[in-house]
């Protein structure tokens, strides 16, 4: 079986992955099975911020960090928006973010990194608009209870307020089902290249604000809110970004 490490999977790929899964030994579902029932996702921070320790524990971890977290709205919020940072695991069972490159035939943001989300729908609530978008976009159901929490709202050169919502997903990268008309590439961020892209970087207003990730370097919006994730959900940290600097190519 192919596995999914944190590199581009292009929607073929991702189709074979998930044929192969369905058609693993029953010892492997097994297997699956068990760890899923005892929530065992092998990622957990350490509070001072230190190197990453395999222990279960990692959704509890993140939700009491944003229970405490202070969120701040936006104080002129512009066109409503929502994404989803969703919790996986890939192939070697370790917590993930799944992110992809928009497909080139989008009108707003083609070609960039991006998260699933998107605007809200009048009346929409972000935490519904999260969850729906993360559906049509990667083809992953969470439900309610998944909802672990949010981050700041962010303003975003294009006119969109963006809240962040946090979820957390049991289910495998392999199951992914991207949209073959909103996704061109799959990229699964395991939170120890998360939290090294977050120590190497220069936060704030500096115009070389990025997240050196394995496959190169994201930016905000997109790279503000991962930025966020790590600060505060994963460590705790009250860090807030809604002033780093966003590249022109944003306002795309």
């Amino acid at each position: 079986m192919k596995a999914l490490g944190n590199g581009p999977f292009r929607k073929a790929e991702l189709d074979d992955v998930i044929a192969q899964a369905r058609a693993a030994p029953d010892g492997h579902a097994a297997e699956g099975a068990q760890a899923r029932a005892t929530n065992d996702v092998p990622i957990v921070s350490t509070p001072d911020g230190g190197a990453v320790d395999r222990a279960p524990g990692l959704r509890t971890a993140i939700a009491t960090n944003l229970g405490l977290f202070r969120r701040v709205p936006a104080a002129a919020p512009l066109i409503p928006a929502a994404v989803a940072v969703v919790m996986l695991r890939d192939a070697g069972g370790e917590a993930c973010i799944p992110m992809f490159i928009r497909a080139a035939g989008l009108a707003r943001h083609p070609g960039q990194f991006a998260l699933p989300g998107g605007k809200l729908n009048p009346g929409e609530r972000a935490e519904v608009a999260a969850l729906r978008e993360l559906r049509e976009e990667l083809g992953l159901a969470v439900a309610d209870d998944g909802i672990l929490g949010s981050l700041d709202d962010f303003d975003t050169r294009s006119g969109f307020t963006i809240t962040p919502v946090v979820l957390w997903s049991g289910s495998k990268a392999a199951e992914l089902q991207p949209s073959d008309d909103e996704v061109a590439e799959v990229y699964l961020l395991t939170m120890p290249d998360l939290r090294a892209a977050v120590a190497g970087a220069r936060p704030g207003t500096s115009r070389s604000f990025c997240l050196e990730l394995p496959w190169g370097p994201i930016y905000a919006p997109t790279a503000a809110i991962l930025y966020q994730f790590s600060e505060a959900a994963l460590d705790g940290r009250p860090s807030r970004v809604n002033d780093f600097y966003q590249p022109p190519f944003a306002r795309r």
